[in-house]
Order: C-alpha cells, then structure tokens, then sequence
C-alpha cells in the first residue's frame, strides 16, 4: 500500500493542530490594470514570459511581464472569459467564453485558429492542454476531450450535476482531474477517456483543483470554506483545512514547497508544505473574493487576480526560501 510521504502528512496535521504563526506579505513586483470587470483566470507560458488573463469582458489580454505592458489584446467576438490556458510549447492560447464557445489563439499573432462549441450557451469555466500538447479539455455543462490537431471532438462526459468547473491534466500526462458544483473530483484515465474514481470531496462546489508537482496529491478549494489534499493512488482524504473564508482557487509553486490559496475573506495563504506553517498572507488589496492564483514557472512570482479589476505580480523566491520559525 502506498502512503504520502511523512514531511507532506506532517505539514497538513501541522495546519489544522498548530495556531497561524504571524505572516509577512510578500511584495507587489507589478501591477497590470485596465479591467472593468473581474479578472477570472490566469496563465502563464511555460518560459514565465508571458501571462495571460481572462476576464468578464470582450477581451483576452496576453501580458509581457518583464516590460509590464500588454503584449496582446485578443477580442475576436470574444464573450466574457472564464478560463484562459497556454499549450505546452507556449505556441497556442486557449480561452474559454461565457457563451459557451471555446477560442483557440496563436498566441505569437492573435489570430483565431479555431472556434469550438463547447457548450450549449453555458459557461466554460476551464481549458487546459495535455502536457504533450495533443488534447485539450473543457469543462462547461459536460467534459469535452477535443483533438488539438484537427480540432475535432473526441468525447464528451456529462458529469458534476451539468457544471464541470475545473479540470488539469496530471504531470504526466495520465491522468486528469475534474471538479464542479456537486463537491465532487473524478480522476480519469486521460489516455483511454475512462472514469476511474469519484469522490466525495466537499459540502459545496468546488472552484478549483491543483496537481501537486510529483502528481502524487490533489488540492481541491471549495465554497464550504475548506481546502483538501487528497492521496491520488489510494483515492482518499489527507487532511481537511479551514479556509477561513469561501476558497475559490490553489495552486503549488513549481518545486513543490508552497501552496497558494485564494479565499473571499482571508485574500491569499501561502504555506510550507515541508513543515505545514504559513509563511506569508496577502490580506490587503482584495475587500472581494480571489478568483485566480498562478505561480510563474520559474518560482519567482504569484499571480493573483480579483473583482478589483487588477492583477498583481507577488515576489514569493523570498518567501519560498523563508525558514518558519520554530
């Protein structure tokens, strides 16, 4: 029987059984504005160079983040995006619109490669690619596999009560993790399009799941104010933590150390997974609900996003490096 390895159970019984040591905040490195509306999704490259955002109007924007200035601003009959994603190799951008069309961008021109109907009119509230490349998945009022090459349908699952709100290919590549209204999380074969497993996760809908960087564990963040971290080979529970607040996204930083958590009342927690304390808060800045966290994959920067119609860029190296006092 497999288990987590000790430092990662020790972290979360450590969350739940020890009082909140005294956070720092990190600093705000940038701030990209310009929003009317609330700021939905965050993506970055898998250079750190750009970082796309999806918001709730007529607009993708595509940022370059050294210079601070928009790269990109895609609005080709785009419909208020819910969720934003780069391919792999950074040569593509997919968002995902309120009206239920999927666009599919070269992320170098702008230009439309294609347009897929995802759903009947729903939301699409997620996107992500295969970590080859070859799939792209989307969650709306079913799960949809779709063939990157041809763009053509390849499946499609009608799960989590009609509204699939989340879904991010494993690592690996072999698995895929979906989550939605119902509170619950179903693992698939991502290869073969099988479900393999359903649980029960939470008393709400889930806003959000994260593969954890060794693809060992699942974060969930949910509306009943808690945050999970789930054992994927034996499918159970690790531990459950108070959020403090409605939690509506989480994310690991690339190395593993550090998890962020977006929350309505607490802004956003980041903790040490190695000892289980929190090493910083970011408390000020968001009087309304997180609705994305992205660590850069260089580690160096969270992404944060809200209804302030900002997006702020955190220096977290520091943070990571931090050592909890004892």
């Amino acid at each position: 029987m497999r288990h987590l390895s000790l430092p990662l159970l020790a972290a979360w019984l450590l969350l739940v059984t020890q009082p909140l040591c005294p956070a720092e905040e990190p600093k705000a490195r940038a701030t990209f504005g310009g929003y009317r509306m609330c700021v939905f999704s965050l993506a970055y490259s898998t250079d750190s160079k750009w970082l796309a955002a999806g918001a709730l109007e007529d607009k993708v924007k595509i940022w370059d983040v050294a210079a601070g200035k928009e790269r990109l601003v895609l609005s080709e009959e785009v419909s208020l995006s819910r969720s934003v994603a780069f391919s792999p190799d950074g040569k593509l951008l997919a968002s995902g619109s309120v009206g239920g069309v999927v666009f599919v961008w070269d992320a170098a021109t702008g230009k439309v490669r294609a347009e897929l109907e995802a759903a009947d009119g729903q939301d699409v509230y997620s996107v992500a690619f295969s970590p080859d490349g070859k799939v792209l998945a989307t969650g709306s009022g079913t799960l949809k596999f779709w063939d990157v090459a041809t763009f053509k349908q390849l499946d499609e699952f009608a799960v989590h009560d009609g509204r699939v709100r989340c879904v991010t290919f494993s690592p690996d590549g072999k698995a895929l993790a979906s989550a939605g209204r119902d509170g619950t999380i179903c693992l698939w074969d991502a290869a073969g399009r099988k479900k393999k497993a359903t649980l029960k996760a939470h008393a709400k809908g889930i806003g959000s799941v994260a593969w954890a960087p060794d693809g060992q564990a699942l974060g969930s963040a949910s509306d009943d104010e808690t945050v999970k971290l789930w054992d994927v080979s034996k499918e159970q529970e690790v531990r459950s933590v108070n959020a403090g607040g409605a939690a509506d996204c989480v994310a690991f930083s690339p190395d593993g150390k550090v998890m962020a958590v977006g929350t309505w009342k607490r802004g956003v927690r980041l903790w040490e997974v190695a000892t289980g304390k929190e090493l910083a808060g970011i408390p000020q800045g968001f009087p309304r609900r997180v609705h994305a966290v992205a660590f850069s994959p260089d580690g160096k920067s969270l992404a944060t996003a809200s209804c302030e119609g900002e997006i702020k860029l955190w220096d977290v190296a520091q943070v990571s490096e931090k050592k909890p006092d004892k």
